[in-house]
């Protein structure tokens, strides 16, 4: 089994490719659960596959952004890696497009929850 971790242990997100799980199948399943907040906290960068309909319009934002990149093959996820690794200031620059967006975004529960105070009070 061949293993690369790619965000911190305590939000660990681990790809794995065997012959019985390909790198392919993990791309179109694993979005389906994969938050792209978590790893953002960090300032991680994230890669994820073409299904994200949990997480569709954080994804979009994301995307936007250059926090997130999608990838639709096991050869895209390769590249996008190799990118990363051969340039640490541009995947630095997308984990903090990430905590960027955390950060303009915080309070939003607050808030939201101040509005609607008024309608119950």
């Amino acid at each position: 089994m061949k293993v690369v971790r790619i965000i911190p242990e305590e939000y660990s997100a681990v790809m794995t490719s065997t012959p019985s799980t390909p790198m392919a199948s993990w791309l179109r399943n694993i979005a389906l659960k994969a938050n792209p907040i978590e790893p953002a906290r960090f300032a991680v960068p994230v890669l994820t596959g073409p299904n994200v309909r949990n997480f569709a319009a954080v994804y979009r934002t994301f995307v936007e952004a250059g926090a997130a990149r999608f990838v639709h093959s096991e050869a895209e996820l390769t590249q996008a890696l190799a990118n990363w690794l051969a340039d640490p200031a541009g995947a630095r620059k997308a984990g903090e497009a990430g905590r960027r967006l955390l950060a303009e975004n915080a309070g939003a529960t607050g808030r939201i929850a101040d509005a609607l105070e008024q309608f119950l009070a």
